[in-house]
């Protein structure tokens, strides 16, 4: 990597971990020493779960965010559905941090990976509820007759990947030099947009007590075009290919010590399919989620990962009871065999006292993650 562009926009970069090739191309190539600086960052950042308890559905249909006139019916019909929403959630609280979700349903013959962008989607909501302690902000869209909305406690999570890049853009975010800094960033770091097809994508800002986070988001993902690819058919600059994210996820740290600061990490995978009928449930292309069926070849991704790695730190390193070996099996496409098999993968990575189990470099390496950061692991063990 040439340093030179990052030193010309004022970034930092990092990557937390690399664990070599990976089945799908890691556009975030490992290997690279971070500056204390970024290291102190990048373990500050907070992430988040996505919400999973119970939903709302909404009673008026979600509408993108509109910069019109007051009068304009685009701004009616939105406050009309904000104004509903609210009321909808009114009686939803959270004591603390909180999460929020929104699951946006569209026509069955709706392309999903054309246009509307979920953080349009996100964004209006987002600031009519207002809320210092809003730190996790979670849209999806799906092929679905109705849309939905929940709130849920914050829950901190592990970065979502090996290899978060970790911008520092120095530029006020209304102004075409901070797009201009991130995606010379990206650009010197991506080694290729991701492969075609759905897009997960999260954030997570650090930012200081006085910042209204979610107007950094359109313009950061506006310069993820090195990432995302490009809309051939906009001539006009910071038009990405962002509405082949299915499954966006932003997150806020607050560090006291920062003004008008703004750090960034970045982290991008292959979205799965989504599930047309249930919010939220996502599948792997042409694999089914019905018990007893055959799937295809299992690929272990880092998300898969963390989550039997969290359900066994949960369940306090025993053997987990069979309804949660299901529920795991169906969440990640995979057979109660192989469940089984990963739950011992990462009791032995996680220094539980069980008979060792052949470990993967992907299983050591959040194993490791955990170790260092999760506070319920409270002994050090090697892995």
């Amino acid at each position: 990597m040439n340093p030179a562009p990052l030193a010309r926009c004022g970034c930092f970069l990092g990557v937390s971990l690399s664990l070599g090739p990976a089945v799908v191309p890691n556009p975030f190539q490992g290997g690279r020493d971070l500056s204390v600086s970024v290291r102190r960052y990048l373990l500050t950042m907070r992430w988040y779960a996505r919400p999973e308890g119970d939903h709302h559905q909404l009673r008026v249909a979600p509408r993108l965010a509109s910069w019109n006139k007051s009068s304009d019916p685009d701004q009616v019909r939105l406050r009309a559905y904000l104004d509903d929403t609210e009321s909808l959630l009114a009686a939803s609280h959270v004591d603390g941090l909180w999460a929020l979700r929104l699951d946006i349903g569209l026509p069955a013959g709706r392309d999903l990976l054309d246009m509307a962008d979920l953080d349009n989607y996100a964004f209006p909501l987002a600031c009519r509820l207002d809320d210092s302690e809003l730190v996790s902000v979670w849209c999806t869209k799906q092929h679905n007759e109705q849309s939905f909305v929940r709130i849920d406690a914050a829950h901190e999570m592990p970065p979502p990947s090996p290899d978060v890049l970790v911008v520092r853009p120095t530029a006020s975010y209304t102004t075409s030099a901070y797009k201009e800094e991130i995606h010379a960033a990206v650009a010197a770091t991506v080694a290729e947009k991701l492969p075609a097809g759905a897009v997960r994508l999260e954030l997570s800002f650090l930012v200081g007590p006085d910042r209204k986070w979610w107007h950094l988001w359109k313009p950061t993902i506006d310069s993820l075009e090195p990432l995302l690819g490009r809309d051939a058919s906009e001539k006009r600059a910071w038009h990405p290919l962002d509405g082949r994210i299915t499954e966006l996820g932003m997150h806020k740290t607050v560090d006291p010590a920062f003004r008008y600061e703004v750090m960034i990490g970045i982290a991008a995978q292959r979205a799965r399919q989504a599930d047309t009928t249930t919010p939220g449930l996502r599948s792997a292309p042409g694999l089914s989620l019905t018990k007893g069926k055959s799937l295809a070849r299992k690929t272990w991704t880092v998300s898969d990962t963390c989550r039997f790695a969290d359900a066994v730190i949960d369940n306090d390193g025993r053997d987990l009871p069979a309804e949660k070996l299901d529920a795991l099996s169906d969440e990640v496409n995979c057979s109660r065999g192989a469940a089984e098999t990963m739950v011992w993968r990462m009791q032995t990575v996680l220094g539980y006292p069980v008979t060792a189990a052949d470990t993967s470099v992907l299983d050591r390496a959040v194993g490791q993650l955990f170790l260092e950061h999760d506070p319920r692991v409270r002994r050090q063990v090697n892995v």
